[in-house]
């Protein structure tokens, strides 16, 4: 993710993709559960941790689907 983060500084050079995206996000929901399995009071923590993402993604899906949009682009 540092690499990532180097050269997607304005103007981003390196975009992660969907296959990169999905693979870190199924990899922090998997680390999110184990940590919840050894101890079952951690899920809040990650809870607030992803809450930003969560909040984000849902967000610009609502919008998206209120202007109709189907496209990056807007249009």
């Amino acid at each position: 993710m540092l690499g990532f983060l180097l050269w997607n500084f304005p103007p981003a050079k390196i975009f992660m993709g969907d296959v990169g995206s999905g693979f870190l996000g199924l990899m922090l929901g998997l680390f999110s559960l184990e940590t919840s399995y050894d101890k079952p009071t951690m899920w809040i923590c990650w809870l607030i941790l992803l809450g930003v993402f969560i909040v984000d993604a849902s967000l610009t899906l609502a919008r998206r689907a209120y202007l109709g949009q189907k496209n990056l682009s807007g249009t």
